[in-house]
């Protein structure tokens, strides 16, 4: 006899069901065939798991990038957990920061010099001449920041290589609040005759 509506529609539903549910389930059974211990101080990634919908639109220059990323997260707990490891990158921290410390101590002794008025300007002068102060044209720029003939950004402050950082100039007749004292008719007095 031949099928209803009814059971053709639910056979149609089923199938279409089916269908649709057959590709994550077999990606599910594969998947489950790989299990990683839970602690493991070794994890190697073989091959990529595809989770995701749009995992198949992933370059192999993003997975790249991703596997160096994990890469460095390893390392770092690798470090993280070895005490000699974790003392060895500290030493080599404070022995980067001394050096780039040392690398500007004439600058800064010369930046913070208190020589009663003198214009430090050919102090700075001589120390760029022997090369220890580092000059905007000869310092590196990032590649990736050149656009419509710009030479890059500078990873750094360039200013805190000029001779005036620490000694600025102080416009005394920009006091706000003095210039609400004499607003308000304190005229920056107190006491004596304009106060009685």
């Amino acid at each position: 006899h031949p099928p209803n509506r009814r059971s053709m529609r639910a056979f149609c539903s089923a199938y279409f069901l089916a269908i649709l549910l057959a590709a994550p389930l077999a990606q599910a059974l594969e998947l489950s065939g790989r299990v990683l211990p839970l602690r493991s101080n070794a994890v190697a990634r073989s091959s990529p798991l595809y989770c995701g919908l749009f995992d198949f639109k992933e370059s192999a220059e993003a997975k790249r990038k991703k596997d160096e990323a994990w890469e460095a997260q390893q390392e770092i707990l690798r470090r993280r957990r070895n005490p000699e490891l974790m003392e060895q990158y500290e030493q080599d921290v404070a022995e980067r920061r001394s050096d780039t410390a040392a690398s500007d101590k004439d600058l800064k002794e010369m930046q913070l010099s208190r020589d009663d008025g003198k214009d430090k300007l050919e102090a700075w002068q001589r120390l760029r001449d022997e090369g220890k102060v580092k000059i905007m044209d000869e310092t590196e720029r990032d590649k990736g920041s050149e656009r419509m003939g710009s030479a890059g950004l500078i990873g750094e402050r360039m200013d805190a290589q000029l001779p005036y950082i620490d000694a600025g100039y102080v416009d005394e007749s920009a006091d706000v609040m003095g210039a609400f004292r004499k607003l308000f008719g304190g005229g920056g007095q107190r006491g004596g005759k304009g106060g009685e």
